[in-house]
């Protein structure tokens, strides 16, 4: 996530808010309730801040190597080892439905129905604590306890997850990278707790008033303490994590900024984490985020290795860097407890446009649109145009939407269930260049293209290349192909395994790719996909490179331990040398070389006219057999991953370049953000108190 879902599919304003028990406002409040509810929310605060301080506690000691790098600090299980956490939800069990119930009448032993009333449904992540209870609700006070005790630890796991990631080995940190994660942690942990305990006391000050039963405290900083918390999380975040994006990246936090992690750590997950676990204590309202504004490749915090493109079976165009911060926006149309949602497009971001003129957007997605398009399509796009360039050949890829959005999605905490389906035609062009393969959008105006010089807004940036916006598209006449892609993302795992044979001379190795022979045009993993269409077999390579199983010259792909179990490297030595001087973000090589007088050649195209010499020597990525791609679920993000065929194309320089017919890969990293119905204000999980 980090995200933060990386280019935006961002959702619509005027969906609906759907409730699941409204709280009543009208009762009266008796001393005895307001005992009751100050009750609650002190146990609540106070179980919160101990889980903060358990998960922080344990990334402190794992950090330092005082307990294994296998233990998962953002599972509440395993970071609260000295059991305080459970003496927590022990008390708040028994002060609230239990043996010391503050919550029930001293004479009659009744429970105190109008404070109960509160509390309509158990919303996700914490659903199921509803089940078996005698309706489809919050039946007594012991089912809240166990509600509100299971909200809190998946929101602070989710949120711990956001800001302190788990690196794999906190040792190969420097002492820098650790004082910066001392700092998000020790922080974040102060200042959700502030929030907390200031909004605690402004309603138990409220309550005791005796008026209307409601939360009147959402917004509440009276001494200004929260601000002043706040202000002190990003100066420390400012002194401590004042460090190269790289270093950053490296230590898993939401940011790869000092900005990025403020604006993340300080406001993204501590206040919306502490104002949304200290409101459920009093109301659980039953709001669902009307909308899920959700960021791909960027918004705060994109982490620069968790997004990437692998195509082809050489290892020439693995490792590519993809276009940040983009809008391919969805509207959600959720159930009562707000786990299930449906995600589809949502124009207004801009994102479609009339098929007749690019700069006139519609709100008519795949549909004949009259009012914007004279009845022309409304075509939408999978962000900007994207720039691509690898083995040395450039291209400008459009990627347009052909079917609607297939996705359900939790709407707390952003994970689809099951895969999240894009079909897409992608445009393949010749590249103007390799260090700027697509027209860029500079100063309001195209550079490059049919459109040069002509104003644009600038949709999404590029790490490598540059701003980007659909208003600036690549030359008509350097079209080489259109490109069926289908894309299953999913935050679990997608996995493909060589299941075609390769072409002569390797034709007793199995491949990943092949299309159909009797559609080229067809991409296919085995027979029985090409069967269900009529297209005859999955064994052929259409015209394009000759199918092999790697470019390695012993033939062998192995673990790249150093990337992810899911990377595969050529272990006998095969490498590649690139010019040392113009990178891609990720680190990794962009322009080959033979000599320096490759570099010298594309000097006026690199950064201070210099593209450095050719002396960066990198090794040749593979797929391994089978080929994985692992998403990860968050609630303020994460990576979704999905495996494809990709087609070969009219060139013969492309196909070779990456070595296609062959697999794709893509690992996504996003944001998610639920808003409330006015479009404006961040939806606070878990109930959406405090949307007006």
């Amino acid at each position: 996530m980090t995200s933060k879902w990386t280019g935006i599919v961002a959702a619509t304003i005027a969906a609906l808010v759907l409730a699941f028990g409204v709280p009543t406002a009208d009762a009266q409040l008796t001393k005895d309730e307001a005992k009751c509810r100050s009750t609650i929310g002190k146990n609540v605060t106070k179980y919160v801040a101990t889980a903060w301080k358990a998960v922080g506690g344990c990334h402190k000691g794992r950090d330092k190597g005082k307990m294994g790098a296998g233990t998962n600090c953002n599972d509440l299980g395993q970071a609260d080892t000295k059991g305080k956490l459970t003496k927590a939800a022990s008390k708040l069990r028994s002060s609230v439905g239990g043996a010391k119930d503050k919550c029930a009448d001293k004479t009659t032993g009744n429970p105190f129905t109008n404070v109960l009333a509160q509390y309509g449904r158990c919303p996700s992540p914490a659903w199921a604590t509803d089940d078996g209870g005698a309706t489809n609700g919050i039946d007594d006070f012991a089912e809240l306890s166990d509600c509100l005790i299971a909200l809190a630890d998946a929101t602070v796991e989710m949120a711990s997850k956001e800001i302190h990631g788990l690196p794999a080995s906190p040792s190969g940190l420097s002492k820098e990278q650790l004082k910066c994660r001392g700092a998000i942690s020790k922080n974040a942990g102060k200042l959700v707790a502030t929030v907390g305990k200031e909004r605690n006391k402004c309603q138990a000050t409220a309550d005791k008033a005796l008026g209307p039963i409601s939360w009147t405290c959402g917004s509440f900083d009276g001494k200004g303490k929260i601000a002043g918390t706040a202000s002190k999380t990003n100066a420390a975040i400012a002194k401590s994590c004042d460090l190269s994006k790289n270093a950053l990246n490296s230590i898993e936090s939401c940011g790869d900024t000092v900005a990025q992690l403020q604006a993340c750590v300080t406001n993204d997950v501590a206040i919306t984490n502490g104002g949304g676990t200290v409101a459920m204590a009093f109301e659980l309202p039953g709001n669902c985020p009307a909308s899920f504004p959700v960021l791909f490749n960027g918004g705060f915090g994109a982490q620069l290795t968790n997004s990437e493109l692998d195509s082809g079976y050489n290892g020439g165009a693995h490792d590519v860097d993809i276009v940040d911060a983009f809008q391919s926006a969805v509207l959600t149309s959720c159930d009562a407890d707000c786990a299930n949602c449906n995600v589809t497009e949502d124009p207004s971001p801009g994102y479609c446009r009339c098929s007749n003129d690019i700069t006139t957007t519609c709100d008519q997605p795949f549909a004949a649109d009259v009012a914007n398009c004279g009845g022309n399509i409304c075509d939408c796009f999978f962000g900007p145009p994207l720039s691509l360039s690898s083995s040395g050949t450039p291209v400008c890829v459009i990627n347009q939407i052909t079917t609607p959005l297939s996705c359900n999605c939790d709407g707390i905490t952003g994970e689809c269930n099951g895969t999240c389906d894009i079909a897409l035609v992608s445009r393949l062009h010749s590249g103007i260049g390799q260090t700027r393969p697509c027209p860029t959008c500079e100063g309001g105006t195209c550079n490059g293209g049919p459109r040069d010089g002509l104003a644009c807004t600038v949709d999404a940036t590029h790490p490598d290349f540059g701003p980007g916006a659909i208003e600036c598209p690549p030359d008509p006449g350097s079209k080489i192909s259109d490109l069926a892609i289908s894309l299953s993302l999913t935050h679990g795992v997608a996995s493909m395994p060589f299941g075609t044979q390769c072409d002569a001379p390797l034709a007793a190795s199995s491949c990943a790719c092949a299309v159909c022979s009797g559609d080229s045009t067809v991409g296919c993993n085995s027979d029985a996909e090409c069967a269900a269409l009529g297209a005859g077999t999955c064994d052929s390579n259409g015209g394009g490179a000759a199918r092999f199983p790697n470019a390695c010259s012993d033939g062998v792909c192995g673990v790249d331990d150093v990337a992810s179990g899911q990377e595969g490297y050529c272990t006998g030595g095969d490498s590649v040398t690139f010019c040392d001087d113009h990178l891609r973000q990720n680190g990794r090589g962009l322009i080959p070389c033979a000599s320096n007088a490759d570099c010298d050649a594309l000097a006026s195209e690199c950064n201070g006219g210099s593209c450095g010499t050719c002396t960066l020597v990198q090794g040749r990525d593979c797929y391994l057999d089978p080929i994985e791609a692992a998403g990860d679920p968050s609630p303020y993000g994460g990576d979704m991953g999905a495996i494809f065929c990709v087609p070969p194309t009219a060139s013969p320089a492309v196909n070779n370049a990456g070595g296609i017919p062959a697999a794709g890969r893509v690992t996504i990293n996003f944001d998610y953000h639920g808003m409330c119905s006015d479009g404006v204000t961040a939806f606070e999980a878990p109930g959406g108190s405090n949307c007006p």
